[in-house]
């Protein structure tokens, strides 16, 4: 795969990104979480305790058990809220970094790129908004995706890129 055709799917990625993004925030918000009084309530619904106990009453050794679950518990949500938090800060830079660089377009190419990748219209839409021909779209979006690679590449070569520019791993791309 060329780095144009890396670049279009990175565009084509970005509304799938948005809404990953938004679904991470939410999750955030409101993580599902599992709560100790859980653990204990599903423990003491059991059948009698052995050794003559009314139903519904806890055992020293089975407060013991839900107290250790009730810690586990914490720690699971806590791993949970840390890898929400991982994979939002990675789509956040992401989503920051391609819309810096389409910003860095001049208008035309900006506006193709956008209501094209970002809105989704079709291309006889643009077309017929812009006033501009099939052949100057393709020529704009062209050099639209060109300049987007040259400013990935351009970065790519502090982080000690050794292709010298020619092609970017696509995995740095996502």
């Amino acid at each position: 795969m060329t780095s144009k055709q890396k670049m279009a799917a990175l565009l084509k990625s970005y509304p799938r990104k948005v809404r990953q993004l938004e679904q991470l925030c939410h999750e955030l918000e409101d993580p599902p979480r599992v709560s100790g009084y859980d653990v204990i309530d599903c423990l003491s619904m059991g059948s009698p305790v052995i050794g003559g106990g009314k139903s519904g009453q806890i055992s020293d050794r089975t407060m013991m058990i839900a107290l250790q679950y009730q810690e586990e518990a914490q720690k699971l949500n806590a791993e949970t809220a840390a890898q929400i938090k991982g994979e939002l800060q990675t789509l956040v830079a992401e989503i920051a970094r391609l819309e810096r660089y389409i910003s860095l377009l001049n208008e035309r190419q900006k506006e193709i790129i956008q209501r094209r990748y970002f809105e989704g219209q079709s291309w006889s839409d643009i077309e017929a908004e812009l006033g501009l021909s099939r052949g100057t779209l393709n020529a704009e979006r062209s050099r639209a995706l060109d300049t987007l690679v040259s400013m990935y590449q351009f970065i790519e070569s502090f982080n000690g890129d050794d292709s010298g520019g020619a092609e970017v791993d696509d995995q740095k791309w996502n």
